[in-house]
C-alpha cells in the first residue's frame, strides 16, 4: 500500500509542473490504488485449489451457522458460518459470499492439504426477516448456506448448558455414524439447558472429523429444557469423537462413535441397538425393540435375542431371534403365534437378501398348520423384493438405500402351492441400510394398508 501511494504522489508532482492540482484526478488515482490493493490481495501468487464439500441438494457441508441474525441489528464477529473444503493443493484463499438482505460473509487465510474447516465472518446489517441462501464459491466448486434472519426486536435468550465434569448431562446421540457416509436428519443429539431469560437461541459446534451439530429456536419460558441439534457433514475416519458445545459462559462435551466401513447391514444386531416405533400415526401407541447382548443357540446356529415392550414399566417380552450369513438374514420365531394359529410352530425363515435385484423371490420353510374350520394344511412364506436401494420417507425422515420386501403366505392346495394373499392379506416391510426395519405395512385382501408400524427413533451401536 505504501508503494502505491508513493506512485500517486509522484504522479501528481509531475502533473502539477504543468497545471494546478486536479482533485478529480487525485481521487481517480486513489481509486486505482485501492482496486490494485484488493486485486493483489485476492489473487495471491500461491492460491490454494480444492473443492467445497456439498450435500446432495447443493448445500455446503459440514455447514455451521453461528450467532443470531436479527433484522435492523448490525452483525459482529459472533455471526459467522463455517464450511468444509477438501484441499488438493495448499496455499492461500480469499472467499466471499454474495450480498443478500444487506449482509455478506468473508474469510481469508491459508489451507493445508486435506479437509479444512473455514470460518467466514458476517458483515452488514440484515434488512428484513426471512431466509436467504448465500452462495459460496471456491476454485471451480460452489455450494450454498441458508441463513435465517429473525424479526426486528427479537431478544436473545440467556441459558447455560446442564453439565457435570465437562460432560453434557443426559446427552442422547441418535442415528448411525459411519465413516464416509453422509449425515441425514436422523443424526442428531438432544442436549439439556437451563434457561434464565426467554428469547431466541442458536447453537453450533465446530466440525470434528467432518461432523458438526447445530440448532436454533425460541425459548418462551424459563427452566430446564431439552433442545435438539442436527448433524451435518460426513465422518472421515472411524473412532470416538468428542464434540464440544458452548453457550454463553458454559460448555460441555458429548461423544459420537463413528464405526468403520464394513459390509452393509440392513438388519443390525449389535448389542443394545434399539428402535422405537409408533403405530397408525399415534405417537402414544408405541413399541421399543432392543437387540440384547444375549444369544440363543438353536438348530446349530447362534441367534441374537431381540426383546420388545410397549411399556418399559411392565418389562420386556421376546421379539424373536435373528442371525445373518453372507447376504442372507434369518429369523427364528413362532410362526404359529405370528399368524394367530391354534398352536406354536417354530421355524427359521430367510426373510431378507441384500444381494439380489428387485423382482427376486424365494420361499421360506414349509410347516404343517392346524387351521380352525379347515384342518391341517402345509404353509410357507414367500418373500419378494419389490424395490432395491430406494429412498423412503418415514415420519418426515428420508431413508436412503432401502429394500422393500413383500411377504405373502402360500398354502399347499391339491398339491399346488397357492398364494393366499387374496384370502388373508400380506405384509410389506422396509429395511434401510445400516439402520434396520423402518416401516411395516399390513395389507388387507384388496392390497390396502390396514395397519402400519413406523420408525420414529433409533440407535445402532
Amino acid at each position: 500500500m505504501h508503494n502505491c501511494f508513493v506512485d500517486v504522489i509522484q504522479t501528481l508532482i509531475a502533473f502539477m509542473k504543468f497545471r494546478p492540482i486536479c482533485i478529480p484526478l487525485f481521487l481517480f488515482l486513489l481509486a486505482i490504488c485501492s482496486c490494485k490493493k484488493e486485486y493483489s490481495y485476492e489473487l495471491n501468487s500461491n492460491p490454494a485449489t480444492g473443492t467445497l464439500q456439498t450435500d446432495s441438494d447443493g448445500t455446503c457441508m459440514a455447514k455451521t451457522v453461528n450467532g443470531l441474525f436479527v433484522a435492523k441489528k448490525a452483525l459482529n464477529s459472533s455471526n459467522y458460518i463455517e464450511v468444509t473444503v477438501n484441499v488438493t493443493s495448499p496455499g492461500s484463499y480469499f472467499i466471499s459470499t454474495d450480498t443478500l438482505n444487506g449482509f455478506y460473509f468473508r474469510g481469508t487465510g491459508n489451507f493445508t492439504s486435506g479437509n479444512n474447516t473455514i470460518k467466514l465472518t458476517a458483515s452488514g446489517t440484515p434488512v428484513i426477516a426471512g431466509t436467504s441462501n448465500f452462495l459460496i464459491s471456491f476454485d471451480s466448486s460452489s455450494c450454498y448456506v441458508p441463513v435465517t434472519v429473525l424479526p426486528e426486536g427479537t431478544t436473545e435468550a440467556i441459558f447455560t448448558l446442564v453439565s457435570s465434569a465437562d460432560s453434557c448431562i443426559d446427552a442422547v446421540v441418535s442415528g448411525t455414524y459411519i465413516e464416509g457416509t453422509i449425515m441425514n436428519p436422523s443424526n442428531k443429539v438432544d442436549i439439556k439447558v437451563n434457561v434464565t431469560q426467554p428469547g431466541a437461541y442458536t447453537i453450533a459446534t465446530t466440525a470434528v472429523n467432518g461432523i458438526s451439530f447445530s440448532g436454533s429456536g425460541i425459548f418462551t419460558t424459563t427452566g430446564e429444557k431439552t433442545i435438539t441439534l442436527t448433524a451435518s457433514g460426513t465422518p472421515v475416519t472411524a473412532g470416538d469423537n468428542v464434540i464440544s458445545i458452548s453457550a454463553g459462559s458454559s460448555s460441555c462435551t458429548f461423544t459420537v462413535k463413528v464405526t468403520a466401513v464394513s459390509l452393509f447391514d440392513y438388519f443390525p444386531r449389535t448389542a443394545n441397538s434399539n428402535w422405537s416405533y409408533q403405530f397408525d400415526d399415534n405417537p402414544d401407541d408405541s413399541l421399543l425393540v432392543i437387540a440384547t447382548p444375549q444369544s440363543l443357540n438353536a438348530n446349530g446356529n447362534t441367534y441374537t435375542i431381540f426383546m420388545e415392550t410397549n411399556n418399559a414399566a411392565l418389562g420386556y417380552d421376546s421379539s424373536g431371534y435373528y442371525r445373518k450369513s453372507g447376504s442372507n438374514y434369518y429369523r427364528y420365531y413362532d410362526i404359529g403365534t405370528y399368524l394367530g394359529l391354534t398352536a406354536a410352530i417354530w421355524v427359521e425363515d430367510n426373510f431378507l437378501n441384500d444381494n439380489v435385484n428387485s423382482g427376486a423371490s424365494w420361499t421360506g420353510t414349509s410347516y404343517p398348520a392346524d387351521i380352525s374350520g379347515i384342518g391341517q394344511i402345509s404353509l410357507r412364506s414367500r418373500f419378494t423384493i419389490l424395490q432395491k436401494d430406494v429412498t423412503v420417507t418415514v415420519l418426515g425422515t428420508d431413508y436412503a438405500n432401502t429394500i422393500v420386501v413383500n411377504e405373502t403366505i402360500e398354502g399347499l392346495l391339491a398339491g399346488v402351492w397357492t398364494d393366499l394373499s387374496t384370502q388373508i392379506g400380506s405384509i410389506k416391510q422396509y429395511y434401510a441400510r445400516n439402520i434396520g426395519l423402518i416401516k411395516t405395512e399390513s395389507l388387507d385382501v384388496a392390497g390396502t394398508t390396514s395397519f402400519k408400524q413406523e420408525l420414529r427413533r433409533y440407535q445402532v451401536f
